[in-house]
């Protein structure tokens, strides 16, 4: 079972200040951080499908599930359907009937469980973040204490503290305008720390995560069990036999029907006398 390192999120936004005495001063609560989940990967593409083309770690989660054939549905007693199938109930009601199973409410109750692309997607979160270290943003708080309310940055630095060693850091901060504070007697050193803020961050990339680890854990420990949507449907269609023009001119002889109309409803090729 692959582990996953902690996703923590540094957060500073320098438009939370007062001016006291003509001076803008960063307030209690300027930086916040917080843990987004646990971290997958990381890349430039703007497509998660692309990413796994690159052959990434989500590539590598999903190569996991394997292909079941119609023997292994006759060792089963039962499946269970994931949200957002490609896949109609009828095609799951063909195999049920024809191999005699259940379908189950509980995924660990079921012998399969049918999953899709777009499913497997969903459980994955997607942000546009920069990658930071905390020592950064140490050394950014210890050269700006002059533009901090008195114990702010003892506050950043037991906030930085909660931040696990090992954890997968990222940043982000908030745009710093100085029209409305041009009068400020400190504003270019303001700005400036709110410049050095921004420049943390670096190489800004889409961030893949999972936010529960559970879920994540869950996924691992039955990925036997998983079973792709388009493998179902293929089962489901496999003793399926294809009406070619030959075949159908028998039928329409044999029948008698002269102005044969053919009707398609679903996946069922109806053929009516008129």
């Amino acid at each position: 079972m692959t582990d996953l390192k902690q996703l923590w999120l540094i957060d500073i936004d320098p438009n939370k200040m007062d001016k006291v005495n003509n001076t803008l001063i960063m307030q209690n609560g300027c930086l916040k951080v917080k843990q987004l989940g646990h971290y997958i990967e990381s890349a430039q593409n703007s497509g998660r499908y692309r990413n796994r083309a690159n052959k990434t770690k989500i590539k590598e989660i999903m190569s996991g599930i394997g292909t079941i054939t119609s023997d292994d549905l006759k060792n089963a007693d039962s499946l269970y359907r994931f949200p957002r199938l490609s896949l109609s109930r009828d095609k799951v009601k063909i195999l049920q009937e024809k191999f005699d199973l259940k379908l189950k409410r509980d995924f660990h109750q079921a012998d399969y469980g049918i999953v899709s692309e777009k499913y497997f997607d969903g459980l994955f979160v997607t942000r546009w973040l920069a990658k930071a270290d905390v020592a950064d943003v140490l050394s950014w708080a210890q050269t700006y204490q002059d533009c901090f309310e008195e114990d702010l940055f003892d506050e950043i630095v037991n906030d930085l503290n909660k931040i696990p060693a090992d954890a997968y850091i990222v940043f982000e901060s908030e745009w710093f305008s100085s029209y409305y504070h041009d009068g400020a007697s400190n504003i270019d050193r303001y700005s400036k720390m709110a410049e050095k803020a921004r420049d943390i961050g670096r190489n800004t990339q889409y961030h893949y995560y999972i936010e529960s680890l559970d879920q994540w854990n869950d996924i691992q420990a039955n990925m036997s069990k998983l079973v792709w949507d388009s493998n179902i449907n293929d089962l489901a269609t496999e003793d399926s036999e294809v009406l070619t023009e030959e075949m159908y001119i028998q039928l329409k002889t044999m029948l008698g029907w002269e102005k044969p109309k053919v009707v398609v409803v679903g996946q069922v090729l109806e053929i009516k006398r008129i």
